[in-house]
């Protein structure tokens, strides 16, 4: 059998994509850029799995399990990755590899509704985007898995018209990715039973604006509905059970860790609509993915998937949520991809409408991806190193060795886990250790004390430097 020449160029252009990712991440991995501890963490856990060990990752708390942190279980795949190939860059990788291939379904989609050419724009539009760029850029979370799962699911149930059982298992298996997604595939479900609404009630020469208990009965009635009100309770049930049950019971406090980022008191006080949308860094948010479904996609019934994260991120007290930087929009970019070609396919009577959309798509994903992240690549800033403190860095991580127990900064984590119990400096306290590495940067260096002094302090014992270049010191206990 001959390949489909269409598919080719799908994987082609996906390829394309991921080396430009993983040319970024190496960049990254080699200049020791470090926007938070999350490698780290993740690099941890993933060691833990292929070991076949419960994730206990002591970065985040010594002795802490991971899985009372964030709601998981799905990240199990990444043990025999890691296993295999064990460093940070791999989990990079890992990331890299699935968005990329989350385009091809994106693609596939279309260019059926929309020609080839239109197809191909759409799956650079979507590649390119500031939603992946950023999430690149913010290293490895678990949305790596979110991503292609969302964009293959929603491509395949329109595809086949609401006939694929994979589109519905990979729906399912969000709620095992992170807590909240739960809430993502009961939005999903809702939207099903609305299109099949939608549909039956114009089959049967209703009022297209009146919705009748009766119509919505019938409604029920029939398989596709059945099976989105059956994803919506799928998706209720386990994030009420993760937030609830599971992650109380394995967190060492007894709670879901999260529950303080909304905070009730600012809520009452400025009312739930006004922070929704204030500050305007909001709104800038709700503009971007409006402009990358092309506008005309903003009417798709696709796009209300994107609700329960919305809410939870602008409803919370913590800034980084609210914006279009970092990771968080990275699952929302394939809903507002689907609802553009959506809402082109509807609209492809009017000559030009989904060219014109995918062309504000396309220019505005691009557009901010390059000023916000891809430029980076190319300036080298902000993270960047110079030799003379990359040698230095990749000399602390040699002098640290392996088999020990660890104090690092945020730098050097992810690079001591695979030879290393690591554990973070800001929650180390109490823990038993044996050398400290540090960075410049970390709250070592910036309290002016020696490295040894400072591990005395904290730790006990007495401590002796043995490596000093650049700001980078590792000290290890002698007693």
């Amino acid at each position: 059998m001959r390949p489909d020449p269409r598919s080719l160029a799908h994987w082609i252009i996906a390829a394309v994509a991921a080396g430009a990712y993983i040319a970024y991440s190496a960049f990254q991995w080699r200049d020791f850029a470090v926007p938070s501890w999350d490698l780290g963490i993740f690099s941890e856990l993933a060691k833990q799995y292929g070991g076949l060990h419960a994730p206990t990752v002591d970065i985040k708390g010594p002795g802490f399990n991971l899985l009372g942190d964030h709601f998981h279980p799905l990240l199990v795949l990444l043990g025999p990755v890691y296993w295999l190939f064990p460093s940070g860059l791999t989990l990079l990788v890992v990331q890299d590899l699935l968005f990329a291939a989350s385009a091809v379904p994106i693609m596939r989609l279309a260019s059926a509704r929309l020609g080839d050419r239109l197809g191909a724009a759409v799956g650079v539009s979507y590649l390119m985007s500031w939603g992946l760029w950023s999430a690149v850029e913010s290293q490895f979370h678990e949305i790596a898995f979110a991503v292609p799962l969302i964009s293959y699911s929603l491509c395949s149930w329109i595809e086949s018209e609401g006939r694929s059982r994979s589109a519905i298992v990979s729906m399912a298996a969000l709620v095992f990715v992170k807590e909240d997604l739960g809430l993502t595939v009961a939005a999903f479900g809702l939207v099903v039973i609305w299109i099949e609404w939608g549909r039956t009630t114009r089959e049967g020469d209703f009022d297209l604006y009146v919705r009748s208990l009766t119509s919505l009965m019938a409604t029920l009635r029939s398989r596709t509905a059945r099976i989105g009100a059956g994803l919506a309770a799928w998706g209720i049930l386990w994030t009420l059970l993760a937030i609830t049950v599971i992650l109380p019971a394995i967190h060492p406090g007894g709670t879901w860790e999260y529950t303080d980022r909304l905070s009730q008191t600012d809520t009452m006080a400025t009312g739930p609509f006004t922070r929704l949308i204030f500050p305007t860094v909001k709104l800038q948010t709700l503009g971007l993915l409006a402009l990358a479904a092309g506008v005309i996609g903003a009417v798709s019934p696709y796009m209300w998937i994107m609700v329960p994260t919305l809410a939870w991120r602008f409803l919370g007290n913590v800034d980084f949520y609210w914006g279009w930087h970092w990771h968080y929009s990275a699952i929302l970019v394939p809903m507002a991809v689907v609802a553009l070609v959506d809402s082109a396919h509807r609209r492809r009577r009017i000559r030009g409408a989904a060219a014109l959309a995918v062309a504000v798509s396309l220019c505005s994903n691009l557009a901010v991806a390059w000023t916000s992240t891809i430029d980076q690549f190319f300036d080298r800033q902000p993270h960047a190193l110079t030799a003379r403190q990359r040698t230095a860095a990749e000399g602390a991580v040699a002098i640290a060795g392996s088999g020990h127990r660890v104090v690092a900064s945020l730098r050097l984590l992810a690079y001591l886990v695979p030879d290393n119990r690591v554990f973070w400096e800001g929650t180390a306290k109490g823990a038993d250790v044996d050398v400290v590495a540090v960075d410049p940067a970390s709250a070592a260096s910036s309290s002016g004390e020696a490295a040894d002094k400072w591990a005395e302090e904290r730790f006990g014992g007495r401590w002796r430097i043995v490596y000093l270049k650049e700001g980078y010191q590792v000290a290890v206990r002698i007693e």
